[in-house]
């Protein structure tokens, strides 16, 4: 290997470099059987003799013949033979590596139905993560979502000010139990002023003072003041401040009688 290793240098062909330090690799792990070489010789095609004696040479006692020219087949560009291989050998996670690292999302995602669901995790999150690296945005919430990364799509949907897409992630793909998701969107719709989209999170949680206080923030005082006949022990988060409104606005009259429903006789 040694041998095929320095004339490949000399060639400057990087794949098989590559490739021998793999076979070396699993050389020194794994005992060879005597067939492999011919497995190999017959993958390189033309050229690949001093590549196949080298690794007849080095695998001479290994069993592992299938799953060194899946590594073969690999570096020839030859992805889908190389994955069926792997497959075949119950190394489905070596398929979905290899296409993950060819950023070929499609083909990797074909071979997850067959893996474990941590695999299959794994590549939605480093899908998500490579969308974002090229400023895809969109496709990147989508992928956290498929990874159960919930938290992540909202920051990015947020931050992106994409407001009608995180209002509908709210609406359709998350339960009053996912309370902690929940108050991260809200809190990108309040500092966006969204008060429709707000209220509709804030009534998925059941927070009625919450509720009072988006109400009294937007000065919508006739549905405060009707939640607040509801709520009496909330009353006041709606008379005083909708008192003080009344009082900027020159009406003073109206104000005075909602500072005495706020308890404050003296204003």
């Amino acid at each position: 290997i040694d041998v095929a290793r320095r004339a490949y240098t000399r060639l400057r062909d990087t794949r098989f470099i590559d490739l021998l330090a793999t076979v070396d690799k699993q050389r020194k792990g794994k005992l060879a059987k005597n067939r492999l070489g011919a497995l190999v010789k017959r993958a390189s095609g033309s050229g690949g003799g001093l590549l196949a004696g080298a690794v007849q040479q080095a695998s001479a006692q290994s069993s592992d013949d299938a799953l060194l020219s899946a590594v073969v087949l690999a570096h020839q560009g030859k992805y889908q033979e190389a994955a069926k291989v792997w497959a075949k050998a119950g190394q489905v996670e070596k398929a979905i590596e290899m296409f993950s690292d060819l950023r070929m999302w499609s083909e990797a995602k074909q071979f997850s139905h067959t893996a474990s669901a941590d695999a299959a995790h794994a590549l939605a999150k480093r899908q998500a993560q490579w969308a974002e690296e090229v400023n895809d945005m969109a496709a990147a919430a989508e992928t956290y979502l498929a990874a159960g990364e919930t938290l992540k799509a909202i920051h990015i949907l947020g931050g992106q000010g994409e407001l009608a897409s995180l209002h509908e992630l709210c609406r359709s793909r998350l339960s009053a139990s996912d309370g902690s998701e929940l108050r991260v969107a809200l809190d990108y719709l309040r500092r966006a002023g969204e008060y429709e989209m707000a209220r509709s999170v804030l009534l998925k949680l059941g927070d009625v003072r919450g509720l009072l206080e988006l109400q009294v923030e937007h000065k919508q005082w006739a549905d405060a003041k009707e939640l607040a006949e509801r709520h009496p022990e909330l009353s006041r988060l709606v008379h005083l401040p909708h008192a003080e409104w009344l009082a900027s606005q020159d009406q003073f009259e109206q104000a005075h009688e909602a500072y005495r429903r706020a308890g404050r006789y003296d204003e």
